[in-house]
């Protein structure tokens, strides 16, 4: 128990038998991990268009050959033409196909997800503490503690719902759900300094996915007025599993095109593949070494740096080693600089404020 109270001295150690430590994967920036996938993407002969809007799928004969798309800042519309469709829309799955007038063949649900983010508690480690028949997990994340999840149903998908926000009464509500969990009233609504949504498609009436087979739908294997060559669709999965459905999404539609007399695909090389700005073997090691090389960069912007782009820091370096201005810091509180700005528009496709 003292190990536990010098590790989270938050946790209830009344009746406690024992504990465990095991180690487990953290993003610190897991919308950069978007961003270097776009990135990788891009760097193995992809297109990549922000603001691009999927609109009603074009079918001919039975097959999905293309999408209309409308450029949500310039209002441009048009038309992209392709052999094989694949539509990573998750909870929106429903909305791309009932645009070509075809329903997906499973009966699906939704759950809305909050977290809130406070200072008011300090762990070095990740904590899940029993609660309300299932669990809640504190976490240390970028200099406070991450708490979530409190999981609710959704009975029908707007723009509301899956607007990121989460309102003052799902705050509240996990807020109590965290006491409850840590058995005491130590959080209030003044300790919260962030709080997020997100939803994410599931069996209706479940809380998670349990089949593999429910992740990826391809529609040309179905019957009768769900049937739609040339499309497939990714509805659900997480980060951890994310390399393994996108292999098999890939694989699936390579199946499809070879048997319409397309070329055969190469083996699949993504379990070898480095992310893009991930050639980092070790990033303590790697940090390190950046440290000293670059000893005239302050050490909390180099740190930031290195952390999120990875072994492409060297690329926001020398957009602020050319010009001087770029070294100022956006907040003086906070370690991002202006060149992350300029980088962000030039190699990042951002195209607005909320972009950066």
């Amino acid at each position: 128990s003292k190990t536990v109270k010098r590790r989270a001295p938050f946790i209830p150690t009344a009746g406690m038998m024992g504990a465990y430590l095991y180690y487990e994967c953290q993003m610190r920036f897991p919308e950069r991990l978007v961003i270097e996938l776009l990135r990788g993407a891009v760097g193995h002969g992809a297109r990549v268009a922000n603001y691009a809007e999927a609109g009603d799928l074009l079918i001919r004969d039975g097959a999905a050959v293309g999408v209309q798309i409308v450029d949500r800042l310039g209002g441009w519309r048009g038309a992209l033409n392709a052999p094989a469709i694949i539509s990573a829309a998750g909870p929106w799955t429903q909305s791309v196909l009932g645009g070509a007038g075809r329903q997906d063949s499973r009966d699906m649900g939704w759950v809305r997800g909050v977290h809130i983010l406070t200072d008011a508690i300090e762990c070095d480690c990740a904590v899940r503490l029993p609660v309300d028949g299932g669990n809640l997990v504190f976490s240390r994340w970028r200099g406070m503690t991450l708490i979530g999840t409190l999981n609710s149903h959704v009975g029908a998908l707007d723009r509301a719902a899956d607007n990121g926000i989460a309102t003052r009464e799902e705050v509240e509500a996990l807020i109590a759900k965290a006491n409850r969990a840590l058995r005491s009233e130590k959080l209030t609504l003044a300790d919260v300094r962030h709080a997020f949504s997100a939803v994410r498609p599931v069996p209706r009436g479940k809380r998670r996915v349990s089949s593999a087979h429910w992740e990826i739908t391809d529609h040309g294997a179905l019957e009768g007025d769900a049937k739609l060559d040339g499309m497939l669709s990714v509805v659900s999965g997480n980060w951890t599993r994310a390399r393994s459905i996108a292999e098999r999404a890939v694989d699936m539609t390579a199946k499809r095109l070879q048997a319409h007399g397309r070329a055969k695909a190469g083996r699949c090389r993504t379990r070898s593949t480095a992310l893009w700005g991930g050639e980092v073997w070790r990033m303590r090691l790697f940090r390190k070494a950046a440290t000293l090389r670059h000893p005239e960069i302050a050490p909390g912007t180099l740190r930031n740096l290195v952390n999120a782009y990875g072994s492409r820091y060297r690329e926001v370096l020398a957009l602020a080693t050319a010009d001087d201005r770029y070294w100022a810091r956006l907040d003086p509180m906070r370690p991002e600089i202006a060149a992350q700005v300029i980088y962000a528009v030039r190699r990042e496709w951002a195209r607005t404020l909320d972009d950066v």
